[in-house]
């Protein structure tokens, strides 16, 4: 008799799989998995020994949780970071008093800085493991950023 493999079919996703070890994966089904796994990918990408990065879901509810820390604390810090943005945005529309064209270009320009920050976050570990790529992801993000700057150059200024 031959033993059943667990594999929650639920643990699939658009773009990754998640599982918790022995609630929703065994180890046959990890085995399994990965010999599935690795035929694909050997089928698709055409090479005999293809590089495969496993990763780690490395979101702050993870990290905490992975920390010890409490479900109610975990709450609490996820619901501050839920309310930061808008109670932020309601504080300065309500407490600012002086003419809104002195501060405007300052906060968006410190928003564009946080995107290229968020953007670079994202594209430096790329750019690291796919040596190959180098160069077109970084001309990728260049390219990105002279069409942001073209489009204002290009938009109209009705100010005066």
């Amino acid at each position: 008799m031959t033993k059943e493999i667990k594999i929650d079919p639920y643990g699939f996703r658009e773009y990754d799989a998640r599982w918790l070890y022995e609630k929703d994966i065994d180890q046959t089904g990890i085995e399994n998995l990965g010999k599935g796994l690795g035929t694909q990918i050997i089928n698709h990408t055409k090479k005999s020994n293809p590089r495969v990065i496993v990763g780690h879901d490395y979101r702050s509810e993870t990290m905490m949780r992975l920390g010890g820390w409490s479900e109610t604390r975990r709450g609490l810090a996820n619901a501050v970071f839920a309310v930061l943005c808008p109670l932020a945005a309601i504080l300065f529309y309500l407490g600012f008093s002086g003419p809104i064209a002195s501060v405007l270009p300052a906060a968006l320009g410190f928003s564009a800085g946080a995107f290229i920050c968020i953007a670079l976050a994202d594209l430096l570990p790329e750019v690291q493991f796919h040596s190959h790529d180098r160069l077109k992801l970084t001309a990728s993000f260049a390219v990105g950023l002279m069409i942001a700057l073209a489009l204002g150059v290009l938009e109209p200024h009705y100010h005066q």
